[in-house]
């Protein structure tokens, strides 16, 4: 009995540290910048911007300072800068931080100077790029949590202020890259169609988080992380991104069953 109680307990800890790590990073970014996120996001930023930098015309390339300059503010961070800016008119977390551009900076210089290229390499492989997008992603869930929980108390209990809040954060990167590559009468022409389901995704998101924490416990930050929202909602978003990569999976697969199907009625009536 105590040696059954003893095995239970101990396969108990080992699920434990299985399945925590993720929620734990989470619950982190309420009050730091847990290396996870922060190296996943600056790393997937960097090789999908080297992407299409490197698919441009050689006399069209920016510069490296330029290069990093456009990664780091629309690539990696322009959630925050929108947030911030636009939304609460205050400086972003990141320009105050010691370690968050020089490490960047760093990881910048590894991508482009590492031997034979290997680290791109490595790193634009699509599994790898998929973490580190879903990384990203997840950073993104973070920090427009934490910026609603800002945003409420100037909200008038409303969903409004806090959920558009949410929305730059996770919309303000892509609208800006949307149009630089089709320009703003192309760009506003095909803006819902690009957006609308993202745009949609993320208002429902956000908004379950605003009646589901912060309007019960009244912007209390202690009842709010009670609820477990902080930690459900990203890991949400994250579930959706997987079950979209399984289904382009096997798109092939099911588009090619009625061919199959018709081969092997042909076979058989021959």
């Amino acid at each position: 009995m105590n040696a059954t109680r003893f095995a239970g307990d101990v396969l108990g800890v080992l699920r434990a540290h299985v399945e925590r790590p993720v929620p734990l990073v989470i619950t982190a970014a309420r009050t730091s910048y847990p290396w996870p996120l922060h190296l996943g996001n600056s790393l997937w930023s960097i090789v999908a911007y080297r992407t299409v930098r490197d698919a441009m015309p050689a006399d069209r390339r920016p510069g490296t300072i330029a290069s990093i300059a456009v990664a780091f503010t629309t690539y990696a961070m322009a959630g925050g800068f929108a947030a911030c800016y636009l939304m609460l008119g205050r400086p972003p977390a990141v320009l105050q931080s010691g370690t968050i551009l020089p490490v960047y900076i760093a990881l910048w210089a590894m991508v482009y100077a590492c031997p034979f290229d290997l680290a791109f390499r490595a790193l634009s492989q699509p599994a790898v790029l998929f973490v580190l997008g879903n990384l990203s992603e997840m950073d993104g869930y973070t920090t427009a949590l934490n910026y609603m929980e800002e945003a409420f108390p100037l909200s008038s209990n409303s969903p409004v202020f806090p959920v558009l809040c949410g929305l730059s954060v996770m919309l303000a990167g892509a609208l800006t890259r949307h149009f630089a590559a089709h320009g703003l009468d192309r760009g506003l022409a095909r803006l819902d169609g690009a957006f609308r389901a993202d745009a949609l995704f993320y208002a429902l998101l956000f908004g379950a988080y605003f009646y589901g924490a912060l309007l019960p416990c009244a912007g209390d930050l202690a009842c709010a992380k009670r609820t477990g929202f902080y930690e459900a909602l990203p890991l949400f978003g994250v579930a959706r991104n997987l079950a979209a990569e399984a289904l382009n999976a096997l798109a092939p697969v099911a588009a090619s069953a009625p061919l199959v199907a018709v081969g092997a009625a042909k076979a058989k009536a021959d």
